[in-house]
């Protein structure tokens, strides 16, 4: 229905309606005129005629009925008169005594027709004699034509002759079919004659529309051709220069606009442009980043709605307020990221522009506290072992070196802190290539269930020493995998060097594996200390150590680097705890097709050149 309405709406407005509506609304009035004026005059004229004729047939029966109530021998030949008549006369004949009962009803009978003495052609005819009235009947349901009178000689009996009016009302409806023709030739053709003027004026100035058209939808080529018409000629004159100059216009504006989108797709900070109140007309992909905003949905509201973050919006409230210094670091959205916002009012000859520029600086503080912490556990690891080699040595030079048990004593010390710094900086150095990526990954197919019995094997002995039991639960028929033995077994000792230290002896160790799918699953649980819930989390942090009863003299890198190995094969880490309940550590692999692999391995290999 909107395509008519829209159709209807533009036929309303066009020359051609116009021009045509006037004949249209003359003849339309001329013929309604005349439709009511003949309508109403052929329905009254029939309708006289027909109870000039119901009168004259009720004072004929009603002589007749006088003539048979003066013979008490032909009273009863008195319902069958008047059937007679009524059917000689196609009408319908009651005759109504003084108390209004029906006493003869040529169709329904006196037994089915009410008292009659409140009918208006009744009571008429008992005042003035004759009486008449039109209204639809209680008993055929038919509108009709009542016409009653008195019966001569008679104790107040009343003859009513009555018709339907149905006839009356096929003769008007034939008129006014006559009428309705004419007048909807008479309007056909007088619009036929205006459409056909309005036409001629008409074209020119739709073609000169629909070129108006081309250039709205950016066809700039459009021209209007001249025509006969002066007038309407030198519009079209007029409307040629304006496109040429438009067309010149728009094309250097489209490559204004095309170098700026380049310019602001390209842009790495987030950059909102806005009107004087602050509502948003553009947003850059990288804005919408930032500040996890859709630009459609946001165009033409408030910026703050935008940001979602009313520090944001205050930067650029400075800026319109004329502070120079409109800038500010936020923390924005859930993740706190930090993002320095800069903010400055660009104005033009007709408006006033808001321009705000968002740089996330979240990484860059991220990497300096890493670099810190870094230093930081660096330093801490490092003293430590060297503060002990420097008292034992001081120790030995002032004399202790003379007594051959305790010199064995601290060289032996000295020694196991060396070892300690050593494996510090190996560790170091594996961690630091892991996360470079410069650690290239040996893949070969092998059983996994024989790698994983393999390196729980390697730390056997150090599992019964501290007085716990391994118990190994691997899924039967674990497929062959593609993957790096020698860092699947580190990941592996790793986890078991954590199970042996934070698990108190009788303890027990349980080493399970099991496939889903295309992804097996490895999983360590001890029954040691457990670790809290707030601590779980930074777990896998490098130099990270737990609350004091979960502290070694590991290096802290041990489940950093397994992590890194891990995620390097594909897969995931990740720890289940409950304080006093031990700690579950699983780790996945996921199976790499033939191919994958072999790609894998190239891979690797170009990172060994």
């Amino acid at each position: 229905m909107d395509w008519v309405n829209h159709a209807w709406d533009r036929m309303r407005g066009s020359l051609r309606w116009r021009v045509a509506i006037p004949f249209i609304v003359l003849s339309l009035v001329i013929f309604v005129g005349l439709y009511f004026l003949l309508s109403n005059t052929a329905e009254e004229t029939r309708v006289t005629t027909l109870r000039s004729d119901l009168e004259g047939n009720a004072q004929i029966a009603a002589y007749v009925v006088s003539y048979l109530l003066e013979d008490p021998d032909r009273t009863l030949d008195l319902d069958q008169e008047l059937l007679q008549f009524a059917d000689a006369t196609d009408t319908r004949m009651t005759l109504i005594a003084a108390d209004g009962a029906v006493l003869v009803d040529t169709e329904f009978g006196e037994q089915n027709v009410v008292n009659q003495n409140d009918k208006s052609e009744v009571v008429a005819a008992r005042e003035d004699g004759t009486g008449w009235d039109r209204r639809r009947s209680t008993s055929s349901g038919e509108p009709s034509l009542y016409v009653a009178v008195q019966v001569p000689n008679s104790d107040g009996l009343i003859l009513r002759v009555s018709v339907p009016t149905t006839e009356v009302q096929h003769s008007v409806v034939s008129i006014l079919r006559a009428i309705i023709l004419a007048c909807l030739f008479s309007i056909v053709a007088f619009a036929v004659a205006g459409w056909y003027f309005a036409g001629r004026l008409a074209r020119p100035l739709e073609d000169l529309t629909r070129q108006a058209m081309r250039i709205a939808v950016g066809d700039f080529s459009a021209r209007v051709p001249e025509v006969p018409i002066r007038e309407i000629n030198g519009v079209g004159r007029a409307f040629n220069r304006m496109a040429d100059r438009l067309e010149d216009v728009m094309e250097r504006q489209e490559q204004t606009s095309l170098r700026l989108e380049s310019v602001l797709e390209g842009l790495l900070d987030g950059v909102v442009l806005t009107d004087e109140q602050g509502l948003v007309l553009r947003m850059n992909p990288a804005a919408e980043q930032m500040l996890n905003s859709a630009e459609e949905e946001v165009v033409g509201k408030p910026f703050v709605q935008a940001a979602r973050d009313y520090e944001i919006a205050r930067v650029l409230n400075k800026a319109f307020d004329g502070k120079e210094n409109a800038t500010g670091t936020v923390e924005h959205g859930i993740e706190r990221r930090a993002i320095q916002v800069h903010a400055g009012v660009v104005q033009g000859v007709h408006e006033k522009l808001g321009l705000v520029v968002l740089h996330d600086v979240t990484e860059i503080r991220r990497l300096e506290t890493v670099r810190r912490e870094f230093v930081a556990n660096v330093s801490h690891e490092l003293r430590t072992p060297l503060t002990s080699i420097r008292a034992m040595v001081e120790t030995l030079e002032a004399g202790a070196v003379e007594e051959p048990e305790v010199a064995l004593d601290f060289l032996a010390r000295i020694v196991g802190e060396i070892d300690r710094l050593n494996a510090l900086l190996e560790d170091l150095l594996d961690f630091a290539r892991l996360e470079a990526g410069r650690t290239p990954l040996r893949l070969e197919y092998q059983l996994i269930d024989e790698v994983l019995r393999h390196g729980a094997g390697r730390l056997q002995e150090q599992i019964e020493r501290a007085g716990l039991t391994l118990e190994i639960d691997l899924e039967d028929e674990l497929p062959e995998m593609a993957v790096d033995v020698g860092r699947i077994e580190q990941v592996l000792i790793n986890l078991l060097h954590n199970a042996i230290k934070f698990t108190p002896g009788g303890g027990k160790v349980t080493l399970r594996a099991w496939r889903e799918k295309n992804t097996v699953y490895v999983a360590l649980k001890d029954t040691g200390v457990g670790i809290p819930d707030a601590e779980q989390a930074r777990l896998f942090e490098r130099f990270y150590k737990s609350d004091k009863a979960r502290r070694s003299d590991g290096t802290g890198l041990g489940l950093a680097i397994a992590q890194n190995i891990v995620r390097l094969h594909g897969g995931r880490i990740w720890v289940e705890s409950t304080p006093g309940e031990g700690a579950e550590f699983t780790f996945t692999l996921p199976m790499k097709r033939k191919k994958a692999a072999k790609r894998a391995r190239k891979h690797t290999l170009k990172g060994l050149v």
